[in-house]
């Protein structure tokens, strides 16, 4: 049951690594359409590279056993306010934002003891 449990588990860390990867890529080859979509959000064009940047770092945590659930973390705090700025603004659906988010405090609640923590001792946290 282990096995499955941490199959699954994977599946879910990659599909939501690639999926948020391909969003914070896209956003750097196509920066003027992002940052009009940005600002129909209300949110600054400014942002646009930093959450681009931020997106890619959690997508490469996520794919780290010992970093999931801070890559994790931080997917789940855009996924939040891309959630909000598609309600508030009522442009766009905010349904896959919501699953991303749902999907990445999925994976911090699974992933939650087996978390990298400086100067930590006894346990190395990696999968067995």
């Amino acid at each position: 049951m282990q096995k499955v449990r941490q199959g699954i588990t994977w599946f879910f860390t990659v599909a939501l690594a690639v999926g948020i990867g391909y969003s914070g890529i896209a956003k750097f080859l196509d920066p003027d359409g992002w940052g009009r979509r940005f600002e129909v959000f209300g949110v600054s064009s400014d942002l646009l590279f930093i959450t681009a940047a931020f997106e890619i770092l959690g997508a490469l945590l996520l794919l780290i056993p010992l970093t999931t659930s801070y890559g994790g973390f931080i997917i789940l705090v855009i996924m939040s306010v891309a959630v909000w700025a598609h309600i508030t603004s009522g442009v766009g659906d905010p349904s896959t934002a919501a699953i991303y988010g749902i999907i990445a405090l999925a994976l911090i609640w699974f992933r939650r003891g087996r978390a990298w923590r400086p100067g930590a001792s006894g346990e190395s946290g990696a999968d067995p």
